[in-house]
């Protein structure tokens, strides 16, 4: 990745563990360097995304 470009993944997924595409997306992309990657269904104690 070029210097100074960052990239926010914002991600969201129900049910990961059955997802064998998007799984694969946020292995590949959580250590990249420049990336900051948010699994918002980790990350909210409610996993409530009605509305979005």
């Amino acid at each position: 990745m070029r210097q100074g470009i960052t990239v926010l993944t914002l991600f969201t997924h129900p049910a990961l563990e059955k997802s064998r595409v998007n799984k694969q997306l946020a292995v590949s992309v959580r250590d990249l360097a420049g990336v900051t990657f948010n699994d918002l269904y980790e990350e909210s104690p409610r996993q409530d995304f009605v509305g979005w």
